[in-house]
């Protein structure tokens, strides 16, 4: 017997039984748990990860957990909606009306297959990560975009409204600090201002208003 203890809210736990490759009547003692537990977030890819687990009386209980998007990534012919792991979910032609995703844009998209962790071709999935990891460190939230297309124009955009110009990779920890104390000053001001922060200038903060960000 396989029972799905913990189906998750994408898929049924039917597809995922035949997702996992395992039928009723397998030997469970010599069955690939880690490879049938490949198959299932491979080809159902709202499911982050499974976990099997043998029971005394020999059946199997099966527990999921989803996969949250959190990402839109720029690739060719549209985009791909991935989760914090960059694993693609599923393709769309644009970018969903009143999204919470981050936007994600780099200079070339490698691999887009639905199930799969998106590659780019300047490894940007590095810079990505360390942009995310270091703005949240200086407190900055709301991001809505990050622009690693020209590695020596780096953005990012808070709300839709400001966006932070960081040129290259350099001194990331001070211009983002630099970037957060500005956000809030703005804030204070008014919450509708439309402006580039420009930070490329060490030891400088410029604020440009603009009318919108292109």
């Amino acid at each position: 017997t396989i029972n799905v203890k913990t189906p998750g809210t994408y898929y049924t736990a039917q597809e995922i039984i035949s997702a996992s490759g395992i039928d009723v009547g397998d030997n469970m003692i010599v069955t690939d748990f880690d490879k049938a537990a490949e198959r299932v977030t491979k080809n159902l890819p709202y499911i982050k990860s499974v976990t099997f687990k043998k029971t005394l009386s020999g059946a199997v209980s099966v527990s999921v957990t989803d996969a949250e998007p959190k990402f839109i990534v720029t690739c060719a012919g549209g985009y791909a909606v991935a989760d914090d792991n960059l694993k693609a979910l599923e393709l769309v032609a644009q970018v969903p009306e009143d999204s919470a995703l981050i936007e994600l844009v780099a200079a070339k998209t490698q691999t887009t297959k639905v199930g799969e962790n998106l590659s780019f071709e300047n490894n940007e999935n590095e810079t990505f990560a360390n942009l995310l990891e270091k703005a949240n460190k200086s407190g900055i939230t709301g991001i809505t975009k990050i622009n690693v297309s020209d590695a020596t124009d780096i953005s990012i955009d808070v709300q839709s409204r400001l966006r932070l110009k960081l040129g290259d990779i350099s001194d990331l920890d001070y211009k983002l600090k630099s970037a957060a104390e500005v956000i809030k000053s703005e804030n204070e001001l008014s919450e509708d201002t439309v402006a580039e922060i420009n930070l490329t200038v060490k030891g400088k903060v410029y604020v440009d208003p603009v009318s919108e960000l292109d």
